[in-house]
């Protein structure tokens, strides 16, 4: 159908890095252990993703507390201005809850609110969004795979346009 796009003109999308060094808030300096998280962000044109990298402490060290802390991390929004947050500002007020974050062995699965279906963005849109996400959290270490879930079942499409049925991996959201 309608969903079956491929996602393979993500090679297209070329990550740029902007080095920042954010500011240790006092949640962040509390724990031992420490976490580096790149986060993938939209370039002002939507062609490429912009990388932000920022630092953590962790009080315990699980692929979970890594992923939802990346995801929790990735929502706070980009300082860079040569970037934006593919996901719609509108949306995120109270009333829309982050996605829900565990991991099981080498997959995170990141679990989005039934309200995310009516995100209007777009393929393109859809694309810097969901791999955005899946991206950063590919980045940390043992993740192999990102599965998106549509409160918590696995759905053919969350947006209408990329395929949620298999996990993203490096090779749909970079083309490597």
């Amino acid at each position: 159908g309608f969903v079956a796009m491929s996602l393979t003109r993500t090679s297209q999308l070329q990550p740029v890095t902007v080095e920042l060094d954010p500011p240790l808030t006092g949640a962040q300096e509390k724990g031992a252990i420490q976490l580096e998280m790149k986060l993938y962000y939209s370039s002002l044109d939507a062609k490429r993703f912009v990388i932000e990298t920022r630092n953590a402490r962790l009080e315990v060290d699980s692929l979970t507390t890594r992923a939802s802390r990346t995801v929790n991390e990735w929502f706070s929004g980009p300082e860079s201005k040569e970037s934006f947050s593919p996901f719609p500002s509108g949306l995120s007020g109270l009333d829309v809850q982050k996605p829900l974050v565990f991991a099981r062995k080498d997959t995170v699965f990141v679990s989005v609110p039934k309200v995310w279906r009516s995100i209007q963005l777009g393929s393109n849109g859809e694309l810097l969004l969901y791999c955005g996400l899946a991206n950063s959290l590919l980045d940390l270490k043992d993740v192999k795979s990102v599965q998106f879930l549509e409160a918590g079942k696995r759905v053919e499409t969350i947006g209408g346009h990329l395929s949620t049925l298999q996990p993203f991996t490096l090779k749909e959201c970079r083309g490597g």
